[in-house]
């Protein structure tokens, strides 16, 4: 049994013969040669410029006459018993799409972010976003199966789309466990934020809050912004600078290095979210057993992981009554619950292969 692959799982080579044509890892690099044994077959530079064009034109016509051509001899070479597009991007899902009607095999389309259309994200072009909505229309209607990265998402999306919400199959994001962490024993409190930080994600309000609580119970707290900062968000922050210090861009590896000297994780939800991200940073606390701080709105799919695990919530930044909890967490060694073992790429697997094997 083969499958078409855009993002690597090496766990389901213990189920399936994988036939990865495009692999990326967790940082957007593609994978080359053989990992755990199966062998990636992206190692040309010319489809990396095809991938390019993913979001804004992905679903251009053009786009995927190229991708075509470019798979031609493995479409005709290898057989499928089904294709499954593992990826944010609309284009992959149609390209993933199109193979299976060429090959006349099933399609799972397993999104990993909600759809454009169903968060509303606007574009300049009004074309384009009146495309974004055609096409994954087409996408959640003629695909065999749907997989979506939470229950949230998934009854907005059956509602949005006039779908039956029994089609859609839930799966959040996993984790694998990292290696060279270790336990952080400090009387100073330090948060890590890794991720980009610009207008949709602002965390002007949580420090506010955080330089109210140093200030009302005198504690010494430090807070990492690792990763890029716009321009806009940086100068809104700046006033904090007397706890908070800027590190600018590292890689995934690097990034993980920083949880040995952090207290907690600090995790940001999008300001236009709706509610429907569970954030993919979560999963790299898990990775190294290290609780959080999740900042974002409630009755949100953040929430209720965040909560589910033992972690900390903070979500009306304008009310004082969260300075109690908050202020427990940080002054305490709060540490994750067992049932965020739940979300390992094993048991993750398991629930993969049972839901691609159903009727």
């Amino acid at each position: 049994m083969s499958i078409l692959l855009n993002k690597y799982l090496p766990e389901l080579s213990c189920y399936y013969d994988i036939t990865l044509i495009s692999a990326y890892d967790e940082t957007g690099s593609p994978l080359k040669g053989r990992i755990n044994n199966l062998e990636v077959k992206n190692n040309f530079e010319n489809f990396d410029k095809i991938l390019s064009k993913f979001f804004f034109n992905g679903f251009n016509v053009f786009w995927r006459i190229a991708v075509f051509r470019y798979f031609r001899k493995y479409l005709i070479r290898d057989e499928f018993s089904f294709v499954i597009s593992f990826s944010e991007y609309l284009s992959t899902a149609l390209v993933a799409n199109r193979i299976s009607r060429i090959k006349h095999v099933p399609h799972v389309a397993f999104f990993s972010d909600p759809l454009q259309s169903v968060v509303s994200l606007k574009f300049k072009n009004p074309l384009i976003s009146a495309s974004y909505f055609i096409a994954e229309r087409f996408v959640v209607n003629n695909s065999s199966k749907i997989i979506m990265v939470n229950r949230e998402t998934a009854l907005v999306s059956a509602n949005y789309f006039n779908i039956d919400i029994n089609r859609i199959h839930t799966l959040e994001h996993a984790y694998i466990e990292a290696q060279g962490v270790s336990a952080f024993i400090s009387d100073k409190i330090v948060l890590n934020h890794v991720g980009n930080l610009y207008h949709t994600r602002d965390p002007s309000k949580f420090l506010n809050l955080l330089a109210d609580l140093r200030d009302k119970y005198a504690l010494d707290i430090h807070v990492n912004l690792i990763g890029y900062v716009s321009d806009d968000i940086k100068s809104k922050i700046l006033k904090f600078n007397n706890f908070i210090t800027f590190f600018g861009s590292v890689s995934y590896q690097e990034s993980l290095l920083y949880f040995n000297e952090c207290s907690y994780s600090l995790i940001l939800d999008m300001n236009d979210s709706k509610g429907l991200f569970t954030a993919s940073k979560i999963m790299e606390s898990f990775s190294v057993n290290k609780n959080f701080i999740a900042v974002g709105k409630r009755n949100s799919a953040l929430e209720r992981v965040t909560l589910q695990v033992g972690g900390c919530f903070v979500s009306n930044l304008s009310d004082s009554s969260q300075d109690t909890d908050l202020y427990y967490f940080l002054t305490n060694v709060v540490a994750l619950n067992s049932s965020y073992k739940e979300y390992h790429v094993s048991r993750q697997i398991l629930r993969l292969v049972e839901f691609l094997e159903s009727k």
